[in-house]
């Protein structure tokens, strides 16, 4: 059987012959995973060996573990005792190192564990000479140097490579971005989010299959290949960065040198000479991504001997506080934060905040004042606002940094200057970004100096040249002064003047004025000092420089010296730390000697004025008589326990970058003088303290210090700081548009820190700084006023406003808010959402506003939320607005109602909130009149009137009818009949009073029964009554104004309105059963018999012919004499008179009304002849005399009317005979209507001429012809008359001429006797008339026809307006 080794050999053989492609990639992928299955059999130690074997395990110690693993000879016990100090025998001999060594290198306060692992040879994957154990200590390292021989580098790296390779070891690479997950079932579940380029899903299961994985998920989010997916599936795999210690340089050449520089992660060394130790370190600190953090204890300094170093990945406060002690964290506040993560210093921050490297850190427990007196103590030392603000310049300078070190900075108008150690200046933007760049020197540069133009630089350097740079042309000026220059100085106007001054000064002492006159160049010496000038300012037209002396001020104008301000006592040597000048202005001067800072003003001598007063006096220049025109006097000097390094002037405060503190100016003077020990005066040089920036006011009170740990403050001294300032430019920018004129503001001035290695921007706090302190201390509330205070225009930040932009604000409000409302202020989140979130039309704004709107719905609190929703501007969606609606419904329905009335349609489903609502409507018990109220005003948005009136009506909403008719909405309110005479209950207030105080009049007065009964047709009264029928007094309303309309219309329900006025209108009844003639009398007489109304009973017996009866109940029941006698009046029956009289015989009262109110009626005399002999009648004789009164003046009247009566007969007797004996005029062509023949052509058998007073004429035979009287409807002689009757005796009436004259008189006869039996009527105007009112009645309904008929029948004679016109009769 072969062993693990032959078969991994095997394999190996079978992958080298195989060819990659596609094709193959499946057989390679199973091959490549049973290899990796056999070399896990070969890490896995058997359960039977022994340990690890003895001198291989060591104990972890420091924050990181370094191993050496190389082959034997190649100098790594060398390299670790050179860099430990540690003892590892070194020697000629391989295999001298026979187990692991440990050391620990103490490298920028971190301490690491430097691991020298025993010589490995190839094939120590496999075990040989102790390999595993070698290459086991190695996979726990944090990095492996791979120690090579320079001589033969990449023959020996590739072998370890492939050995650590082959035991897991994966070097300078990342873990493949895969997800895997076995499980149970459901097969192989592949997914990418990246083109795979290398695997496919055939591939993958080849590898799964041999590790006999059936189902599992998978998710590449990487580009894999094969070999990365079995490391994933292994999962023994480690991933440690590797550095190439390619050793033994010193045994090369140059060239090749060069050549071993371009391999990757290769740094060559001399372990022998310690040669490069220095890129190795860095190297090696790089690849272990370490962060150094150093503490900071309340009230004290920094701790920068005894960093806290955590791993780059794991640099939070809440690391950093379990790094040094776990308990801290249970008592932790907050902390304060100095440094490059800090966006000011200090920053307060949380748990969570990121340190960068050489970060300050305090911690501040939560420790809370518990009396008044704790809590000033405690207000004390809250900390203030910063008033400056931070920044390391980026770009590409750190590529300057890596290879060069600054030497000297000054800022212009525009950009940066910098001077480096190796003679470049460079030409560097704000930002960082380098602009332009040349050598001007070839050792460093010590001064650099631009013109008022920010067109020419001037540089100077130790190599004693002045070098004037034109920077947008090719002018260069070029001056050797063969010794140092230290300073130089470019007049201000250099671009504009032809002379090109500048001064310059160094080592020599001298301060030399270079300028170009007509005649060539020319240097002149303006001053000679007696140590070197080391710095030199030109301001307008004074030069102020630096030398052992003093400060001196020369005026370039008057070409004289003004004044020299000496330097002041104590302080130390001038060669030692460098003056720092800086002009505020053409009067102002600031001087920093060590630790001394001066203000100088520049005042004008007295004599000065007194001339300019008199103009007859002269000026003298120089140091004559007079006097220079201006004289320095020191106005401010105080003395520091620091030393400056640069100075300004900002607002009302010194600004002083200063170095070291009171300890190191008190141990100046023993350094000075020889007291210190070299070997101290060595390590306060390598651990010197961080500079501090200060801020000291008129009064010499410090106002704040900020600690700027720059990059390797450790090792730098004051003269390799410096502070250039940039002044502010002005910008004309103009003001809001309600304002008419524009402001004059100007960006804030910037002072920019000078390290070697670092340059630092420091501004003035803007607004955004201002708002990030606030936040950072929770104090958004603050944060939020000072912003909107700023976009008014107001405030100190006015003209920082556009620093905040609006995202930005949102983004405070709404953390804010979320503060809020994880407290529970939901009300003051929700105004604070209001003031924050936007309000465009855009998906971000509507985003946001949802999201928050979800929140308070969250928290049950949308009732808060709700009042500042967006309508108008934006809409949200409908969703949202129906969330917050349901949820008030429920919550507070007065908001509810508020909302609907003030919301647009548009923005919720009026038709899922009105279920809503009514659905809540059957629950509740209180709210109802407003739930009404918003469905009513919903059923309006829904265009449904029937349920929107039925809701207005209950609410009684004024003008609710007037809409109905103005708007023609009868079909809804057909079926709300109830609810309408409810609505005029309210409008006369009979709601809560009795109804029987507001007459019936004025009930159907009201408006609602008014619509009812005027829109009849578009309510029917029948539906009305169906409706009214379980509210009686309603329909009695309605029902009597019904017939006050029109009787016809309540027709149908004449017995229900004779109940309903027995029961609420009995006066009304009597005149209701006279006018109506519906009703049925026995349902009317038994209901009035029920109530005992006994007139109306006496009224329907009346109209039922029961007369005897209904005088009964008059007598009987109303004993009413007048109106008994009056019912008989009416009724006029003579057995009702008898009934009256026999009953009355016996009764004086009844006797003596017949007799007086009888009238006609009645018969006297049957009166008195009834009444008995003994029975005594008052008042009989005056009744008896009005009797016969009345009877002779009707005797009299009837005489009377006799005699009128016969004199109208006799004159309309006389009037009618002149009628008829008057002529009918007939003319001669004129032809009988019938016949159609003349009048003179008599036919057969005729012989008169019959013509009527219409005009009409005929013959007498064609009058009488039987069809012209069957249309004309005359009847015969008698009924027993036939047509042959009728013709003979027509015949016999016609006679010939000649009988005719014989028989004339019987000729008369017979016609008239014709004309009064047969009495004929004109044939066409009878058809004519036929016509007419056939005509007129096919127009009338069958109600008008039947009154027509009536009518005619009344009055039988009826006049023609017109006359028919003279047509032939149709026969």
């Amino acid at each position: 059987m072969s062993t693990t080794f032959e078969k991994i050999k095997e394999i190996e053989t079978e992958m080298a012959r195989t060819q990659k492609n596609k094709a193959t990639a499946y057989h390679l992928g199973t091959l490549k995973a049973k290899l990796a299955k056999l070399k896990r059999e070969l890490l896995t130690p058997s359960k039977s060996g022994g340990g690890p074997g003895e001198g291989f395990d060591v104990a972890g110690t420091g924050v990181a573990r370094v191993g050496f693993i190389g082959f034997p000879s190649v100098g790594k016990s060398t390299l670790m005792s050179k860099m430990t100090g540690t003892f590892s025998e070194v020697s000629e001999v391989e295999f001298t190192t026979l187990t692991t060594v440990p050391g620990v290198l103490q490298y920028k306060g971190a301490k690491i564990q430097i691991l020298d692992l025993p010589g490995i040879i190839e094939g120590a994957k496999d075990g040989k000479g102790r390999g595993r154990q070698v290459i086991a200590v190695a996979r726990t390292c944090s990095l492996i140097f791979i120690v090579l021989d320079v001589l033969k580098p990449l023959t020996h790296k590739a072998v370890i490579e492939r050995e650590l390779e082959g035991v897991g070891i994966r070097m300078n690479k990342e873990p493949p971005n895969i997800v895997f997950r076995k499980k149970d079932k459901g097969g192989i579940n592949m997914t990418n989010t990246v083109p795979l380029t290398h695997l496919d899903k055939d591939v993958v299961r080849s590898i799964l299959n041999e590790y006999k994985i059936a189902s599992a998920d998978i998710a590449f989010r990487c580009d894999a290949t094969a070999d990365d997916l079995i490391d994933v599936i292994e999962g023994n795999r480690v991933y440690i960065p590797a550095v190439y210690v390619l050793n033994k340089i010193d045994q090369i050449s140059i060239e090749e040198l060069d050549l071993i520089y371009k391999i990757p992660h290769a740094v060559p060394i001399s372990a022998h000479h310690e040669w490069n130790f220095d890129e190795l370190l860095e190297k090696m600190w790089e690849y272990l991504n370490l962060v150094r953090i150093y503490t900071k204890p309340k009230g004290q300094l920094p701790d920068y001997s005894s960093p806290v170093v955590l791993k780059q990945d794991h640099t939070t406060i809440a690391e950093f506080c379990n790094s040094i002690h776990k308990g801290i964290l249970r008592e932790f506040s907050h902390a304060l934060v100095w440094g490059a993560s800090a966006k000011h210093n200090p920053q307060k921050v949380g748990k969570d905040h990121v340190l960068l490297d050489e970060d300050v850190v305090s911690i501040q427990d939560s420790e809370r004042p518990q009396s008044i007196a704790d809590s000033a103590e405690y207000s004390d030392q809250e900390e203030e606002e910063p008033a400056l603000r931070y920044k390391r310049l980026g770009g590409n300078v750190h590529a300057l940094f890596e290879k060069d070190t600054a030497s000297t900075l000054i800022a212009a108008e525009r950009f940066l200057v910098l001077g480096t150690h190796w003679g470049n200046v460079i030409i560097i933007d704000f930002e960082g970004n380098e602009v332009k760049k040349w050598r001007a020197h070839s050792t460093s540069v010590n001064s650099v100096s631009v013109d008022i133009d920010n067109e020419y630089v001037a540089s100077a350097g130790d190599d004693g040249r002045v070098v004037v740079h034109g920077l947008y042309t090719d002018d260069v000026t070029i001056v050797n002064y063969s010794r140092p220059v230290k300073a130089v100085a470019l007049d201000p106007y250099y671009s504009r003047k032809a002379s090109r001054r500048f001064v310059s000064g160094g080592f020599a002492g001298q301060l030399i004025m270079y300028e170009k006159k007509w005649f060539g160049k020319s240097d002149s010496i303006l001053f000679t000092s007696t140590g070197p000038i080391q710095t030199i300012k030109w301001q307008e037209n004074l030069i102020a420089w630096a030398c052992d002396e003093g400060v001196q001020i020369y005026n370039t104008d008057r070409g004289a010296r003004i004044s020299q301000i000496a330097r002041p006592e104590g302080s130390p040597r001038p060669d030692l730390y460098l003056c720092r000048l800086h002009w505020k202005d053409d009067r102002t001067l600031l001087i920093g000697w060590a630790n001394f800072v001066q203000m100088v003003m520049l005042k004008e001598r007295l004599q000065h004025r007194e001339q300019q007063s008199s103009p007859a006096l002269g000026l003298v220049g120089g140091e004559g008589d007079s006097g220079p025109l201006l004289y320095a006097e020191v106005s401010v000097i105080f003395r520091t326990d620091f030393i400056v390094c640069g100075l300004a002037l900002h607002r009302d405060s010194f600004l002083v970058f200063t170095y070291g503190d009171h300890e190191m100016i008190e141990s100046m003077a023993a350094e000075n003088g020889g007291q210190v020990p070299k070997e101290e005066r060595q390590h306060r040089a390598r651990n010197a303290p961080p500079p501090e920036l200060r801020m000291i006011n008129w009064n010499i009170e410090e106002v704040s210090s900020d600690v700027l740990p720059l990059e390797g403050f450790q090792l730098l001294q004051p003269n390799d700081y410096g502070l250039a300032y940039c002044a502010a430019r002005a910008q004309s920018t103009s003001k809001p548009p309600d304002s008419d004129s524009s402001t004059k503001t100007s960006e804030a001035d910037a002072w920019f820190i000078l390290s070697p290695k670092q340059l630092v921007s420091v501004r003035p706090r803007g607004l955004a700084d201002h708002v990030q302190w606030l936040t950072e201390r929770d104090e958004y509330q603050q944060a939020l006023e000072a912003i909107e205070e700023a976009y008014r225009g107001e405030g100190q930040w006015a003209m920082c406003r556009d620093q905040i932009k609006e995202a930005e604000y949102q983004s405070i409000g709404q953390t804010y808010a979320q503060m809020l409302m994880d407290s529970g202020s939901s009300a003051e989140a929700a105004a604070i959402c209001a003031r924050v979130l936007p309000r465009t039309n855009t998906p971000e704004a509507t985003e946001a506003w949802e999201s928050w709107i979800f929140a308070f719905a969250e928290t049950s609190s949308l009732q808060e939320i709700a009042p500042f929703i967006p309508t108008d501007s934006m809409q949200l969606s409908s969703t949202v607005y129906e969330m917050v609606l349901a949820f008030l419904l429920t919550s507070d329905v007065a908001e509810f109602k508020r909302l609907i009335f003030t919301w647009p349609a548009s923005l919720f489903n009026a038709y899922s909130v009105v279920l809503a609502i009514e659905d809540q409507y059957q629950k509740s018990t209180t709210d109802k009149q407003s739930l009404k109220e918003i469905m009513a005003f919903l059923y309006d948005r829904l265009n449904q009137p029937s349920k929107s009136l039925r809701c207005h009506l209950e609410l009684y909403t004024p003008d609710i009818l007037g809409r109905v008719c103005r708007e023609n909405l009868f079909d809804a309110v057909r079926d709300k009949a109830e609810l309408v005479l409810q609505y005029d209950d309210h409008t006369l207030g009979l709601l809560d009073s009795n109804h029987s105080d507001v007459p019936l009049q004025t009930r159907c007065q009201a408006e609602g029964v008014q619509l009812l009964t005027d829109n009849a047709d578009a309510i029917p009264s029948s539906s009305v009554v169906k409706q009214l029928v379980n509210s009686p007094e309603h329909l009695h309303v309605y029902l009597h104004t019904l017939l006050a309309k029109d009787p016809h219309l309540g027709a149908p329900f004449a017995d229900l309105q004779v109940e309903l006025y027995a029961e609420y209108n009995p006066e009304r009844l009597l005149n209701f059963l006279r006018i109506s003639t519906y009703y049925s009398f026995e349902k009317a007489l038994e209901i009035c018999e029920e109530r005992g109304l006994v007139p109306e009973m006496v009224f329907i017996l009346g109209r039922m012919g029961d007369n005897h009866r209904a005088l009964m109940l008059i007598i009987d029941q109303l004993r009413d004499v007048p109106r008994a006698i009056e019912f008989a009046k009416e009724q006029n029956d003579p057995e009702l008179w008898n009934d009256l009289v026999m009953y009355s015989r016996d009764k004086p009262e009844f006797i003596i009304g017949l007799l007086e109110l009888g009238g006609t009626h009645t018969n006297p005399t049957k009166v008195i002849q009834n009444i008995p002999p003994e029975l005594n009648i008052p008042g009989i004789r005056r009744a008896l005399t009005n009797v016969l009164h009345d009877y002779h003046l009707q005797v009299e009247l009837c005489t009377d009317c006799n005699h009128v009566l016969d004199g109208d007969c006799k004159l309309l007797s006389d009037g009618l005979r002149r009628l008829q004996h008057q002529g009918m005029e007939v003319e001669s062509d004129q032809v009988c209507l019938v016949c159609q023949l003349p009048l003179e052509n008599m036919p057969e058998g005729s012989s008169n001429v019959l013509a009527f007073w219409c005009g009409h004429i005929y013959h007498d035979k064609c009058i009488l012809h039987p069809d012209v009287q069957r249309k004309t409807q005359i009847n015969s002689l008698g009924n027993s008359d036939s047509t042959d009757d009728l013709l003979k005796r027509s015949q016999r009436l016609v006679r010939s001429p000649a009988e005719q004259r014989r028989m004339l008189m019987q000729a008369k006869l017979d016609r008239t006797m014709m004309i009064r039996q047969y009495n004929p009527t004109c044939p066409v105007c009878v058809e004519y008339d036929q016509k007419k009112m056939q005509q007129t009645r096919s127009g009338w309904s069958p109600s008008e026809r039947k009154d027509r008929e009536q009518s005619n029948e009344s009055d039988n004679t009826e006049d023609l307006a017109e006359l028919p016109p003279m047509q032939a009769l149709t026969i």
